[in-house]
């Protein structure tokens, strides 16, 4: 009766605390749209917005089933394989998720290479924080999937639903400090590019205590 009422218990704190973030990511989210507008100007913007959204069509499609493959094998692993198989899942994400960045980098040094017409040959580096946003978004996503399917359920969503925009808008307070000049949709790109990796650290942190709750004897 006891550990009924805990594991209820639990699930109302969880759901809670999920919901909590969601609540918090969808403000950032807003202040961010809102901020982006003012510190890029309309042209910016759009610039922005478009490789972002090309990158996301591209990329995502390709990685975005690799977190919920993450949590659902992981989570059903006996206990004693359990860290075992996320290993294992995390070296198959990473070399893909690598594999695939070599991809981009190839494709744009093609692009300007045979000084094909377009954003790509024009602007390379962009091109290629671009695409690597999404990369380096998945990852946290998949190390956060892991921390979920130990029991982590707010803590594995922190990293890419709270962390990521919190920071991104942190710095994008600070880029209101320098001249106009350098507000440009590659700045943007760039500290967006930077916050998926801090929330990256955040996500391989807080799996670092999870090989030993895998070896730890049970109570």
């Amino acid at each position: 009766m006891l550990a009924q009422i805990s594991s209820k218990r639990s699930l109302v704190s969880a759901f809670a605390g999920v919901g909590a973030l969601k609540v918090l990511s969808v403000l950032a989210s807003v202040v961010t749209t809102v901020a982006l507008a003012r510190l890029l100007g309309p042209a910016q913007l759009g610039v922005y917005t478009f490789a972002l959204s090309l990158a996301s069509m591209l990329v995502l499609p390709l990685l975005q089933g690799l977190p919920m493959l993450m949590l659902r094998e992981v989570a059903k692993s006996p206990a004693a394989l359990r860290w075992q198989t996320a290993a294992s899942l995390m070296t198959f994400a990473d070399r893909l998720s690598a594999g695939l960045a070599l991809l981009v980098v190839t494709v744009v040094g093609l692009f300007v290479l045979l000084e094909l017409p377009g954003m790509v040959a024009q602007r390379p580096w962009f091109a290629i924080l671009s695409a690597l946003w999404p990369i380096a978004m998945v990852a946290a996503l998949v190390r956060g999937s892991v921390v979920r399917a130990y029991g982590g359920a707010v803590a594995g969503q922190l990293p890419d639903v709270l962390i990521r925009p919190l920071v991104f808008l942190a710095f994008l307070g600070a880029l209101w400090l320098v001249p106009v000049e350098f507000r440009t949709a590659a700045s943007a790109m760039s500290l967006n590019l930077l916050a998926a990796l801090v929330a990256l650290v955040v996500a391989i942190v807080l799996m670092r205590p999870l090989p030993e709750r895998a070896l730890r004897p049970p109570a």
